[in-house]
């Protein structure tokens, strides 16, 4: 039986592989698809690499922890920087839904994992992130482990250890992962308080400490304060001025076209009602993460609440399910409607995940506007100048570029062989076929995009 189970799950894996890797393909064919803190990853990475040093643009890091660009640096090596960082999305994708189906995989109900994963796939803002190649994917799936190793260690105490360390490893990916500790030792604390003063759970908890002390004895050395961070000067004004920040992120994070949509939101938030008693580190991980984010006063983003996704979905399929046993005469109006709520979800990857589809929908419909502020709604406005550039520009002709963007896109076969990158100081050097690539041109341009937001290309002489 055993045996049929595993051979099972190997199969459905390899099916999720390969929907995963078509969802994926298509960011492929565009190499400037790539999220923006990508350009500042990459240069951390590239540095590690040739000096040893976790600098950028000369100057030693601190904003962000340096984990992501740690992972990043054997697929650059062997895949370069722009396809290596789309390569170590998918990766990551993979092992996130891998780690989903296994944190709530119940041998008495093993059909909810599966739909679990199959839900996720339909994600428009997991799709999205699947190709970007930036940090929140990762994390996301440390998140998930660590949640699955802390199921685990209720049952087995060496799990904590291992909790301990992927605990560390999050926090060294993204500063979220303190929420964690929060997540555990309020669980702890409702569940038995006694456990708070065992070995095992102290152990873990010095693990993850240690592991995090790592990066703050190198910001010691390097700066010395090993508290030393840009972070806090960054979103200054965000934290320390009084406004409705928190209140603006309150509302955006509550707002189900940020994580799962309406319908099954709705589904969610019955299957919490009904089963939240035996599912209390589930509750506890949402409401302790999302006040994190509402609290910490930075601008509110989908991406933030990825690492939920598996949680939220799963609470949504136990309220499928609670409905379908308590309302028997009406089951196929709720199957209906759960499964227009999949059908919703799936329907938002055109608008969201894809520049292409979301420019094509715009075209033939007046329904949504044409400009959402989406991401990649920029990236396919770039990808076309991007194009325009590498058909129709004279041999030798000069791109200029800010330093970040053409550090990530040089010699990464984003432009023709013969076009040379240079950045904004360097304009001097091309007295002749010097262009860039600007925003809401007004006229004197080249070539300028019909999708939203227009981008353009412009000789600058």
């Amino acid at each position: 039986m055993k045996k049929i189970k595993m051979k099972n799950q190997f199969i459905f894996f390899g099916i999720v592989f390969l929907i995963l890797l078509s969802l994926w393909s298509p960011s492929l064919m565009n190499p400037s698809y790539l999220d923006n803190d990508v350009q500042k990853y990459a240069l951390l990475s590239e540095n590690i690499i040739n000096s040893g040093t976790y600098s950028l643009l000369g100057k030693f890091h601190a904003l962000y922890p340096p984990g992501h660009s740690l992972l990043a640096i054997p697929f650059i090596l062997a895949f370069g920087k722009v396809l290596g960082f789309k390569i170590l999305s998918f990766f990551w994708s993979f092992i996130f839904l891998t780690l989903s189906f296994y944190l709530i995989y119940d041998k008495k109900e093993p059909l909810k994992a599966y739909i679990l994963v199959l839900l996720l796939l339909l994600n428009h803002i997991f799709v999205y992130n699947s190709m970007m190649g930036g940090s929140d994917i990762v994390f996301s799936a440390f998140f998930i482990f660590c949640l699955f190793s802390f199921k685990l260690a209720q049952k087995n105490k060496l799990f904590y250890v291992l909790t301990g360390i992927f605990l560390g490893l999050a926090c060294l990916v993204r500063y979220a992962g303190v929420a964690l500790f929060l997540i555990f030792g309020i669980y702890v604390l409702l569940d038995n308080y006694k456990k708070l003063f065992k070995k095992e759970f102290i152990l873990m908890n010095l693990t993850a400490i240690f592991i995090i002390c790592l990066w703050l004895f190198r910001n010691f050395l390097v700066f010395g304060n090993p508290f030393h961070t840009k972070y806090l000067s960054v979103h200054k004004a965000l934290i320390t001025a009084p406004s409705l920040g928190p209140l603006n992120s309150f509302f955006f994070y509550i707002n189900p076209i940020h994580s799962i949509m309406p319908i099954l939101f709705l589904f969610m938030i019955y299957g919490i009602i009904k089963t939240f008693k035996k599912n209390k580190l589930f509750l506890i991980s949402i409401l302790v993460y999302v006040s994190l984010y509402i609290c910490w006063g930075i601008n509110p983003r989908a991406r933030h609440l990825l690492p939920l996704f598996p949680i939220l979905l799963f609470f949504a399929i136990e309220g499928f399910k609670q409905l379908l046993i308590q309302y028997k005469k009406i089951k196929i109006l709720i199957t209906i409607l759960f499964i227009i709520g999949v059908l919703m979800s799936a329907g938002m990857i055109l608008i969201y995940s894809y520049g292409e589809t979301n420019y094509i929908i715009d075209k033939f419909s007046n329904i949504i506007p044409k400009n959402l502020g989406l991401s990649s709604e920029q990236h396919y406005s770039i990808a076309q100048n991007i194009d325009y550039i590498n058909r129709f520009n004279p041999k030798d002709s000069f791109i200029v570029l800010d330093e970040l963007r053409k550090n990530l896109w040089y010699k990464e076969g984003v432009f023709r062989k013969d076009i040379i990158l240079i950045n904004n100081n360097q304009t001097n050097i091309c007295s002749n076929n010097c262009y860039s690539i600007e925003k809401a041109c007004k006229d004197d341009y080249l070539f300028r995009t019909d999708s939203e937001p227009k981008h353009c290309v412009k000789k600058l002489r």
